[in-house]
Parts: C-alpha cells; sequence; structure tokens
C-alpha cells in the first residue's frame, strides 16, 4: 500500500487556478463537441449544455436515451452506466428501471432525495462506490421546479490543494485508506475509504459528503481538515450556481467537483424531473 506521505503533490497554485469554475453559462447543443467537453471539463471540472433534441419515446427509456445522447455528442464513453450497489437487487432498484435514474419529487417520498423536494447537503455522486468509480455524473432537465431546485457547484479538487498548502499534514489525513465513511439512513453498514487519492495520472481525486459520515473524532489533523476543506470549498470564485431549465444538461467530472441541491417547490400536476445518469472512469 502506497504510504501518502510519498504522493508528491502538483504545484499547487497552478492546480487551484486549473480548476476554478468561472462561470455556469450553457452552451447550445449544435456548439457541442467533444473538443469543446474535453476543454471544459479540464478547465472547470463542468459544463452546461443546452436546447438538448428530445427523444421520440415516452416511456421508462426516455430519461436514460436522452441522457445517452448527450454523453455520445460530448464524446464520453457511455460503455458502462454505473448503478450504485445500493441500489442493487433490493425494493430501491425500482428507481433503477433503466440506465438513468428519474429524481422527481411524489407526495409520499420514500428515498428522501430522489423522490422529494427537500434540500441536498454538498456530495460527490456514488460515496459507497470505490473512489474514483464514476467518473462523470450528467443530470438532464426535463421539467424544472416553479421555485427553487439550483444545483452549486463546488470545486473539490481546489479546495484540497488549498489545504495541502495550509497544512499538508491535515490533507494527507484525509487520504489515509479509511479517514471517510459513508452511510444511508435505514441501511446497514458504513462504506469507508479514503476522501482523497491519487488517480494512475497523478490527479488528486475525491470522494465526499457533508451528511451521514463517519471519520475518527479522535483523531486531531482529520478533525481539522474535515473542518477545513467545508470551508475551503465554499471560497469566492470557487462555487458555480446552476438552475437548469428545461432542455439543459449538466455535465460535471465527479471526481474533482462536488454539488448540492436547493429545495424546491412541489407541483402535484407537473413536478420537476431531473434524469441523472452515472458513468464509469
Amino acid at each position: 500500500m502506497t504510504n501518502v506521505r510519498d504522493i508528491k503533490l502538483p504545484d499547487l497554485g497552478k492546480m487551484a487556478a486549473v480548476y476554478q469554475p468561472v462561470d455556469a453559462a450553457a452552451i447550445n447543443w449544435q456548439e457541442a463537441s467533444p473538443e469543446l467537453a474535453e476543454q471544459r471539463l479540464a478547465d472547470r471540472g463542468f459544463m452546461i449544455i443546452g436546447n438538448v433534441p428530445q427523444p421520440d419515446t415516452s416511456d421508462e427509456n426516455f430519461g436514460t436515451e436522452v441522457c445517452l445522447s448527450i454523453a455520445q455528442r460530448l464524446g464520453i464513453s457511455t460503455n458502462d452506466p454505473v448503478t450504485p450497489k445500493q441500489y442493487v437487487g433490493d425494493e430501491a432498484a425500482s428507481m433503477y428501471r433503466a440506465a438513468a435514474n428519474l429524481i422527481s419529487p411524489v407526495e409520499s417520498p420514500d428515498h428522501g432525495t430522489f423522490d422529494s423536494n427537500r434540500k441536498q447537503e454538498v456530495h460527490t455522486d456514488g460515496t459507497h462506490e470505490s473512489i474514483g468509480k464514476i467518473g462523470n455524473s450528467l443530470l438532464y432537465c426535463h421539467r424544472p421546479a416553479k421555485q427553487g431546485g439550483a444545483n452549486r457547484i463546488y470545486n473539490l479538487a481546489a479546495g484540497f490543494y488549498d489545504l495541502a498548502a495550509i497544512d499538508q499534514e491535515a490533507a494527507y489525513s484525509l487520504m489515509l485508506p479509511e479517514a471517510f465513511g459513508r452511510y444511508s439512513p435505514g441501511k446497514p453498514g458504513t462504506t469507508y475509504g479514503p476522501m482523497f487519492t491519487q488517480s494512475p495520472t497523478g490527479e488528486v481525486i475525491g470522494r465526499y459528503s457533508e451528511d451521514f459520515i463517519d471519520y475518527d473524532r479522535s483523531n486531531p489533523k482529520l478533525v481539522k481538515a474535515v473542518g477545513l476543506i467545508r470551508k475551503l470549498i465554499r471560497k469566492p470564485g470557487r462555487v458555480a450556481k446552476v438552475q437548469l431549465q428545461a432542455g439543459e444538461a449538466l455535465v460535471f467530472d465527479n471526481n474533482r467537483i462536488a454539488h448540492d441541491r436547493e429545495g424546491f417547490s412541489f407541483e402535484r400536476e407537473a413536478p420537476r424531473e431531473i434524469y441523472r445518469l452515472l458513468l464509469s472512469n
């Protein structure tokens, strides 16, 4: 096992500057291309695509078809869509009838996030998976809420580099094999792993959440690191607010970018509908 102190961090100032969301302007579908997607995701970690064409189908495959068409337009591999392991083989599997799952509120929610209109805390997707498994997350808006429901994009990678510049030992504590645990309410077990690690290509990547978490609160460096990373990802200029409209999609690098969701209004006859597709690295 690699000693985290043997990991050579890249130039902190350079990386923090590159990984900085600067705006949330949408790119028109006709302008979208693999080359532009590669540039935007490398520079900012996320991009927004507008005027996405609607597929002909209206069945339960609608969300999957439109999400796959967006990924293909951007040159993102669709060979291995990810169904998070907690939604495989139990009653929650109904949320994943197709590769893309529907996020839309109902009057009596069971899940509390996918089927509710409540606020969602800052997180990366797939925190029960091994770090780095989910490469890109894609959210497609079929119908927005009348009020609320915006997502905020947080520069998680830049937060780590800032932390390392302040206290390298605290930063290293987040890379320990069992630094960070995530559990799901009502389900047994907690999934432990590092909050950050180094990818095969040398970048630092993250696995992050601010709710339903566990970590060693007797470790002062770890406690300090968890507190600081929450503040550092909220630095001015490091957060972009995204209010998706109908026919728009948000694509982001799930290993470098964290996100949240505002609470929103519930319209019984025409509720907010977002489709989410998780794609393997």
